[in-house]
């Protein structure tokens, strides 16, 4: 509702955990940072 309508009304930043379950437990990933390209959301014709 809120990609609808605009920005949710609570800007409350939350870090979410991330989950790879293909990755074996051992190997260790830090500062993983999660990006959205707004080309390739825009990028399809109506």
């Amino acid at each position: 509702y809120a990609a609808i309508s605009g920005e949710a009304e609570t800007r409350q930043t939350t870090t979410p955990k991330l989950y790879l379950p293909i990755l074996k437990p051992s190997s260790q990933m830090s500062n993983i940072r999660l990006a959205k390209s707004k080309e390739w959301f825009n990028d399809c014709s109506d």
